[in-house]
C-alpha cells in the first residue's frame, strides 16, 4: 500500500500538464501512486498522460466520457489503494519536496484531514518572469487542531476557511467510513464536499507551510469564465449549494456553533450568486433569477460582510432593485475610499 493517492482530474490543459505530472513524479521515492483521470480531453493531454504512465510504474491513467470534475474525482477514489488522499488540479502542482514534508509529519501524527497553505500566480504572465504570491494564510493565531465541526467554525467566523478541496490531505480510511463523494453535475461541487468532510472529520490540523501552488486567470477556467461572462448555469448550481448548506444546517448531532457556520457559509455562496447576477447578467437574464434571491434574501442578514447586512436592512424600504443599483454605485465608488477597503 502507498502512503500516498494523488488524484489528478485533466481536461484539456495539455500547456500545463507536464508542468504539474512533474512535481508529483520527480524525486518521489515511492510513497506516492499517481491517478490522472482523463475526462474526455480533445487536446492531447491522453497522450501526454500515457507517456507518463509509460515511464513511471505508480503512475495509472483511467480514461472517463467527459463527465466533470467531479465524476473524474469520484472515479479516481474508486481507485486508489494509499492511505492518504489528495486532489491537484491538473493546472496546479505542487511545490518541490511537498509529498516529503506530509510524509514526515504523518509518521508522527494520524489525522482525517491535514490542511496545508498555497501561493498562487497569474497565468497572463510568462513563466520566465513568473512570481508566486505570499502564502495564501500563513501563521494563525486561533485554534489549528480539533474536531471537524469546532475548527469549521472556528475558521468561518475569522474569515479563515478555504473552500478548494486541493488544499487538504485526507485520509482514505475516513472517506471510505463517511463515503462522502463529489455531487456530479455541477459546477463549484467543492462548495458543498468541503464543510460536509468537515462534519464527519474527529481530527483537524492546519499544517502552516505552503506545498501548493495555483494557477490565476487560466483561459477557459470556471472562475476566469465567471469573472468575465455570466453564467446561468453556475449562478444555478451556486443557488442549489445555498439550500444544500442550509439543509445541513439543520441535520441532528451537530453543533449549534456548526450550524451558525454553515448558514453564514450559505449567506456568502449565495451572496456571491448575486453579485455574479447584479455585475455580470443583462436585463432578461436578472428577471430569471428575481425569485430565486428574493426566496432567498433572508441570507443576506446573516453574512460575515458588513456592506451585505446593510443592504439587507434597506431593502424593505428601497426594494430589491434599488439595493442593486445601490450596490453597484457603492462597487464603482469604492476604489476612491480606502478606508472602505479596510472594513471589509
Amino acid at each position: 500500500m502507498p502512503l500516498f493517492s494523488v488524484i489528478v482530474p485533466v481536461y484539456n490543459t495539455a500547456p500545463y500538464l507536464r508542468e504539474c505530472l512533474d512535481s508529483l513524479c520527480c524525486g518521489k521515492d515511492g510513497d506516492a501512486e499517481i491517478l490522472a483521470v482523463d475526462d474526455g480531453s480533445s487536446d492531447g493531454s491522453a497522450d501526454i498522460l500515457y507517456e507518463y504512465a509509460a515511464r513511471f510504474s505508480d503512475f495509472y491513467t483511467v480514461s472517463q466520457h467527459n463527465g466533470g470534475v467531479a465524476k473524474a474525482r469520484n472515479n479516481g477514489l474508486e481507485r486508489v489503494k494509499g492511505k492518504y488522499i489528495l486532489f491537484v488540479d491538473s493546472d496546479d502542482s505542487l511545490v518541490p519536496g511537498a509529498l516529503e514534508r506530509l510524509r514526515l509529519f504523518v509518521e508522527n501524527e494520524e489525522h482525517d484531514i491535514i490542511e496545508f497553505d498555497s501561493v498562487s500566480f497569474d497565468d497572463r504572465i510568462p513563466l520566465s518572469k513568473r512570481v508566486f504570491s505570499r502564502p495564501q494564510r500563513g501563521h494563525y493565531s486561533g485554534n489549528v487542531e480539533g474536531n471537524g465541526q469546532f475548527i469549521f467554525s472556528e475558521w468561518i467566523r475569522t474569515f479563515f476557511f478555504r473552500t478548494t478541496a486541493c488544499l487538504r490531505m485526507y485520509s482514505a480510511d475516513f472517506l471510505r467510513k463517511t463515503g462522502i463523494r463529489f455531487l456530479e453535475g455541477v459546477c463549484f461541487e467543492d462548495v458543498d464536499w468541503t464543510p460536509r468532510v468537515f462534519r464527519y472529520a474527529q481530527k483537524v490540523k492546519y499544517l502552516p507551510e505552503v506545498l501548493y501552488r495555483r494557477r490565476l486567470f487560466r483561459r477557459g477556467s470556471l472562475m476566469n469564465s465567471c469573472r468575465t461572462i455570466f453564467n446561468p448555469k453556475g449562478c444555478r448550481d451556486l443557488f442549489f449549494m445555498t439550500d444544500s448548506l442550509c439543509a445541513l444546517s439543520g441535520e441532528k448531532d451537530i453543533s449549534p456553533s456548526f450550524s451558525l457556520a454553515l448558514r453564514q457559509r450559505a449567506a456568502s455562496v449565495f451572496l456571491f450568486s448575486c453579485f455574479l447576477i447584479w455585475t455580470k447578467a443583462d436585463a432578461f437574464q436578472r428577471s430569471e433569477f428575481e425569485d430565486d434571491i428574493r426566496t432567498r434574501w433572508h441570507l443576506a442578514a446573516i453574512s460575515p460582510n458588513r456592506a451585505w447586512r446593510m443592504l439587507h436592512r434597506l431593502s424593505p424600504l428601497a426594494g430589491l432593485e434599488n439595493v442593486r443599483r445601490i450596490y453597484l454605485l457603492r462597487n464603482a465608488l469604492r476604489p476612491f475610499f480606502s478606508d472602505d477597503k479596510k472594513t471589509e
